[in-house]
């Protein structure tokens, strides 16, 4: 029997969500559509306890949130989060030092600090950047740096917001082989996203914002999902994402 990680029951939030109750189960990973202003952004912050709910319970493992400081840091080092700016991540004077944060707070010496740095840039592909000053990094330098130091922790979960926000080809590829690898290592990972790509091959459940709840996306043909997203998911059914589409598929496309 799959085991969950985070159970939300019966969850309401300002006017954004209500009722909600939901499962995220052990080294799944999951993707969350839809429109702009739906709620996505805040479910990963009510997931991560940025945001308290109005009414009903989150749960960790079966141990409800209790919101107080201490256990808010013992939370967040089990579940990470990919903010869409990684503006708002990125604090450390240079990139070794922003990697490092995360470990020195846990108590991790700094010989083992610099050992478990330099491991994840080589993982990654990233060591030219370890001595960089973090405000002369690019966008996507930031959220690749990001990514990382979210793997350095090595949550149960992360949350990532958008991840293909802002990001070229190259900046994708890095998503995805951050996802990938999570899956690899039976982690569980969670994405919000209007715009789905490659990562899709790794989706186990895609779930769909409407009406202040969310609704699991069993067939391509349900009422409720944009034109947009029934194209890209039919792509994604027939494997066609990245490989020129024959006849049929773009008759099913244009219906």
């Amino acid at each position: 029997m799959e085991s969950s990680l985070i159970d939300i029951n019966n969850l309401s939030y300002k006017n954004v969500f209500q009722n909600l109750s939901f499962s995220i189960k052990r080294g799944k990973v999951y993707l969350i559509l839809g429109d702009n202003g739906s709620g996505k952004t805040t479910l990963l912050y009510l997931i991560q306890g940025l945001y308290r709910p109005d009414i009903g319970e989150i749960f960790y493992c079966e141990e409800a949130y209790d919101y107080r400081n201490r256990w808010l840091s013992y939370l967040r080092g089990k579940v990470g989060l990919l903010f869409q700016n990684p503006d708002y991540q990125v604090i450390g004077l240079t990139v070794k030092d922003d990697l490092g944060l995360g470990l020195k707070v846990n108590g991790v010496d700094r010989k083992k600090i610099d050992e478990y740095v330099d491991l994840v840039l080589n993982n990654y592909n990233i060591f030219h950047l370890k001595d960089k000053r973090t405000d002369l990094l690019s966008f996507g330098e930031k959220k690749k740096v990001s990514l990382a130091a979210i793997s350095l922790l090595n949550p149960d979960l992360s949350l990532l917001d958008e991840p293909y926000a802002g990001l070229d080809k190259s900046g994708r590829q890095f998503v995805d082989d951050f996802i990938k690898i999570s899956k690899q290592n039976d982690k569980t990972v969670v994405i919000t996203s209007h715009e789905p790509g490659e990562f899709l091959y790794y989706v186990d459940e895609i779930y769909f914002i409407k009406d202040r709840s969310l609704n699991k996306i069993d067939t391509l043909n349900e009422d409720f999902i944009p034109v947009y997203m029934k194209n890209i998911l039919l792509l994604s059914k027939y494997g066609y994402l990245d490989k020129p589409l024959p006849e049929d598929i773009l008759k099913d496309l244009k219906k």
